[in-house]
């Protein structure tokens, strides 16, 4: 269109004169360098019949007609923005999309003028405030609107270079911050009635030790810390300690912890300097900034600065290993070290362990559930082998968030007695007064809810550049990887249309996979304020040491409110105030706690139980110790170590190999010739992908990505994120485990269509219910997942373009049990109008959500398949239909299963009685996190039924129904379903049997047709609902179906 233009004014057209037109209408207009990918050209094709039409991924062609990389160009795109057309044009309305929208000649006329009238009224509204010199003064205002090609700078390199944060100014106060987020322009109503709580300041208390540190060793700490006095609990573990006693501390966040296990190590190896100590922590950053720490407190006190403290973990190079061996006096490691390391090669390790004096564990409330039972039979072994080395004065001590029964959970970790654990938990540090808010995104639509809710996304975005603007140090804490990069993709994107990038070197994201190198250096550039604000995971969830902060901002509801109090815990300087903000998504556990926020504020501390009963487990472990040292013949001996003699003798006698010739079991020859190899504790994945950067030849790694993730986030063509800006993927090879990515200026991402089925292969075991005649089954399950194609999304989450990819399906095998839903269910469902996808999501999440009261699992250690709102949601019929069936597998433990599924089926029966209860018992509408909704699924609990989940698990209970008690579909929380996704699970063919199937109990089936119940034995809902409605109650046998009204004198 430039042509036009050039003919009026008689000359080429120049930058200077769009910017000028920017500068009298700035908000009308775009005017800047785009990449041509973000061009979209073509209208996009879709049909309820057969959906979007996909592209072939060379849409972008990649390569050029040499084969060659193919250089994208920069286009300076001007373009009038203004007018509310979107209901007149064909297509979604994009800022960039490059196509001649379809106006009507009225319309574009009616635009004409209004335009016109428009800049007019800008033009003499600035005339008048400038009537000497105008166009000398619009031409200098203009210079600031000329665009710039985007430079493409590494963000790392671009962070080290601007160390000019201004971290003098003074911050509001907190109440102050609060009273500004509710002036701001984007403020409407998001804080709930009653969404807004404070917990008071405390004050410090001090204590005294009932022994001396030595004058050198107070004197480092008065040097390198600035201390001379103790808290409370600092001096009551410290004098613990020093008496024998193991101690574990639950104090808050920041209360000083660290001091406790450092004094004590220095003031033994002080007096005794062949004395040694082990810290473990639970991952490597933690470790590393726990070393930092004490290194700084022994460079004051020059007699121990030559004492030799080093890291042992993956990351220590093998030509130094043998140095910390000979010569380390405290080493800091990780449990995964010590079960592949050191204690298989305890024979390298003689001098250290004889001398071992202090086990350390930080963060004792990450050792939970079944990666916590791993850990605690490596501790045994670890005390094993220092007992047959003569060595019986071990001391531990440890840290950890608030329990509700931490000295269990210590005796649970370590198989020290009870009477040998000191509990330290009044915290005498002082805080300032904490202020929690509930942020809930006001609707997009007020008069419509089904509209949804402004995207949490942009809304946690807005809240941090406040924070930055404020002085406020934030971080911010995001539940997976991906949000955290959109987070920062959005908050990029706001600073440069604010034009305030100066704010933007003062953010950076932080997150598993990124290099180590980059992390730490993000984690210095925070700790000494040049970063106002870092977006994370929960990989800053722990206590590496970033610095104080004022701020935790949580984008979306983080799983628990145990994590929730965690991340909470971050925020808060001495003596001053701090904020915690929750941002909810618009999934139904997030709405929950918006709808109850006093839930936010209860101090109900996990139980962290661990399961000794796991034989899979159990066995492992004992295979490493009989690697280590063999097992005595008289298995009593082992019994103080492991487990009680019974089990014990159970599993020795059965899978390990006895030798006449020293009277001693052995490791079965299975697990050789590292038995640890052959143990998983925590189900890391080995194999992954480098992203490699070329953007300007660069060619530098910039993250690793696990093998399970590339499927969803490398595919040619896609937008990778990093640090939130975007590159796209030129190369993708999975052969050698690489993806080529560039920079690209984009404004879009990409999101992947994939699905996953999870489907039983074979039979290993069936059995009943003790009052139904349903099978349950437990077997081999296999995962599928397939991603086969994108779409290219905008800000706003419009889809832009739809890309076909080719990528291979990924599967995998673990154990899991599942039930075939009996028709008669189906058929209820059906008569009732409600969903029976939901229905089946909603009875497997109520089922999953009961196990930990009976089978000690975490939240991710048992799992399912979710149900999709884009499939079940949809207008068109599709070729994919699922079997009615529950499902639930183990997510760890690879195809022999972690024995977590094992034990749910060992106990399905008391399982599904209680999930049946507690979702007629909660008094939720149409399904919450207290019964059915799980704020770990997958798809966020979107396709949701309560009521057909109760009919399910009722009818799989041989429970008759009150239907009528029961409310007629559709749900109120779900657009209205109109294809049939759900077929009976027998049109699926049999699963076949393993050739050593187990039939856990044989008896005759009941007869097909029984009586009618008894009132007190029919399920139905409250009494008050029960009266309100007609009663019925349906029984069916294979003809019909019998309906009895008792309102009426005939049937």
């Amino acid at each position: 269109m430039k042509e036009a233009p050039e003919k009026v004014i008689k000359r080429k057209l120049l930058p200077i004169d769009l910017a000028r037109i920017k500068a009298l209408i700035p908000d009308d207009v775009i005017f800047d360098y785009f990449d041509e990918n973000q061009l979209v050209l073509e209208d996009k094709h879709f049909t309820w019949k057969d959906g979007f039409q996909q592209k072939d991924i060379d849409i972008f062609e990649l390569k050029d007609d040499d084969g060659k990389d193919r250089v994208f160009k920069q286009l300076l795109i001007f373009e009038f923005i203004d007018g509310d057309l979107t209901k007149s044009r064909t297509s979604t309305t994009f800022k960039t999309q490059m196509k001649v929208p379809q106006y009507s000649v009225e319309s574009i006329k009616k635009l004409i003028v209004y335009r016109n009238e428009k800049f007019d009224s800008a033009l003499q509204k600035f005339l008048d405030g400038h009537p000497n010199h105008p166009w000398d003064t619009l031409t200098e205002m203009a210079q600031q609107h000329i665009p710039h090609k985007a430079e493409f700078v590494d963000p790392m390199a671009e962070m080290e270079s601007r160390t000019d944060a201004d971290d003098s100014g003074k911050r509001p106060s907190v109440g102050n911050l609060i009273a500004k987020l509710r002036h701001t322009t984007f403020y409407r109503d998001q804080i709930p009635v009653n969404g807004q709580f404070f917990i008071p300041p405390i004050a410090a208390k001090y204590g005294d030790l009932d022994f001396a540190l030595s004058p050198k060793l107070m004197e480092a700490l008065s040097q390198s810390k600035g201390i001379e006095k103790f808290y409370s609990h600092q001096a009551e573990a410290m004098n613990m300690i020093h008496s024998g006693k193991n101690v574990i501390v639950s104090t808050s966040t920041s209360s000083g912890k660290s001091l406790i296990y450092q004094l004590p190590v220095l003031d033994a190896i002080e007096r005794d300097p062949c004395i040694t100590a082990m810290y473990i922590f639970p991952t490597k950053a933690l470790a590393q900034d726990q070393k930092r720490s004490l290194r700084d407190l022994l460079n004051s006190m020059p007699e121990m600065s030559k004492l030799v403290v080093e890291t042992y973990d993956g990351d220590t190079e093998k030509k130094n290993r043998e140095f910390v061996r000979t010569n380390a006096s405290i080493i800091f490691t990780n449990p995964d070290m010590l079960h592949m390391s050191i204690l298989p090669s305890h024979h390298f390790w003689q001098r250290f362990l004889r001398n071992l004096r202090y086990v350390v564990i930080d963060e004792l409330h990450m050792y939970k559930a079944l990666f916590g039972s791993h850990v605690a039979l490596i501790m045994r072994r670890l005390c094993r082998i220092c007992s047959l080395f003569g060595n019986t004065d071990l001391h531990f001590i440890s840290c950890s968030a608030t329990l509700k029964d931490p000295v269990s959970h210590m005796h649970n970790i370590f198989g020290v007695p009870f009477e040998d654990i000191y509990h330290v938990s009044q915290d005498g540090s002082p805080s300032g007064g904490k202020h929690l808010v509930a942020w809930n995104p006001p609707l997009i639509d007020a008069g419509d809810p089904m509209t949804g809710r402004v995207n949490f996304i942009g809304e946690s975005a807005r809240i941090v550049i406040e924070m930055i603007k404020n002085n406020v140090r934030t971080i911010v804490f995001c539940v997976v990887r991906r949000t955290v990069e959109l987070v920062m993709k959005e908050i990029r994107h706001l600073l440069k249309n604010k034009d305030q990038m100066e704010l933007l070197g003062q953010v950076m994201s932080y997150r598993g996979g990124y290099s180590a190198s980059d992390r730490r250096k993000i984690e210095q550039q925070m700790f000494h304020g040049n970063l106002k604000a870092i977006v994370s995971t929960n990989a800053l969830e722990l206590g590496i040491d970033i610095g104080s902060l004022d701020a935790v901002v949580m984008c979306g509801f983080p799983i628990s409110i145990a994590n929730f109090h965690q991340q909470s815990g971050r925020a808060g300087r001495r003596n001053k105030d701090s904020l915690t903000l929750l941002v909810s998504s618009d999934d139904p556990v997030s709405q929950y706690y918006m709808s109850h926020p006093r839930e936010l504020v209860k101090t109900e501390y996990p139980e962290l139980a661990l399961d000794f009963e796991n034989i899979l487990v159990l066995e492992g472990h004992l295979q490493c110790a009989a690697y280590e040292i063999p097992l005595a013949k008289d298995l009593q001996l082992e019994e103080p170590f492991f487990c009680d003699y019974k089990k014990l003798k159970d599993v020795v006698e059965k899978r390990f190999v006895f030798d006449p010739s020293d009277n001693r079991y052995h490791c079965n020859p299975r697990y050789l010739p590292w038995p640890s190899s052959k143990v998983s504790i925590r189900a890391i994945e080995e194999d992954s992908f480098a992203v490699v950067d070329v953007t300007n030849g660069r060619d530098v790694v910039i993250e690793e990505v696990e093998a399970s993730r590339s499927t969803y986030t490398l595919y040619d063509g896609g937008i990778f994120i990093h640090q939130g800006l975007p590159y796209l993927i030129r190369d993708f090879n999975p052969d050698e485990r690489y993806a080529k990515v560039e920079r690209v200026n984009v404004d879009w991402t990409t999101s992947q269509r994939d699905f996953t089925n999870v489907d039983p292969l074979e039979i290993d075991k069936i059995r009943s219910l003790s009052k139904s005649d349903v099978p349950i089954y437990f077997g081999t399950v296999q995962t599928t997942m397939i991603v086969f194609g994108y779409f290219k999304m905008g800000r706003r989450n419009q889809i832009l373009d739809a890309v076909e990819v080719h990528n291979p399906p990924v599967k995998f095998k673990a154990k899991g049990l599942w039930i075939d839903i009996p028709d008669k269910a189906l058929e209820y469902i059906h008569i009732k109008g409600l969903s029976a996808p939901g229905g089946i999501h909603a009875a497997q999440h109520a089922i999953i959500n009961m196990l930990p009261l009976f089978i000690l699992s975490g939240l991710d250690e048992i799992r399912t398949e979710c149900k999709a709102p884009e499939k079940e949601f949809g207008h068109r019929e599709s070729s994919r239909k699922r079997p009615a069936r529950l499902i639930i597998f183990d997510s760890k433990g690879g195809q022999f299963g972690s024995g977590l599924s094992t034990k749910a089926f060992d106990n399905i029966d008391i399982i599904i009685e209680q999930a049946l209860k507690t979702l007629l018992e909660c008094d939720c509408e149409w399904g919450c996190p207290k019964c059915c909704a799980a704020a770990n699924c997958k798809e966020n609990s979107l396709v949701l039924s309560k009521y057909a989940a109760i009919i399910i698990v009722a009818v799989i209970l041989g429970k008759k129904i009150d239907l009528n008690s029961l409310p007629n579909g559709p749900e109120q929380n779900m657009p209205e379903i109109t294809i049939e996704t759900i077929r009976p699970a027998k049109e699926f063919g049999m699963v076949k049997f393993a050739s050593d199937l187990e039939i856990i109990d044989v008896r005759k089936a009941e007869k097909p047709l029984m009586p009618l119940p008894k009132e007190e034995e029919v399920v139905y809902m409250s009494s008050s609902v029960r009266e309100a409605r007609q009663e019925v109650k349906q029984e069916k046998d294979d003809d019909e179906i019998i309906v009895k009204r008792e309102d009426q004198d005939h049937v």
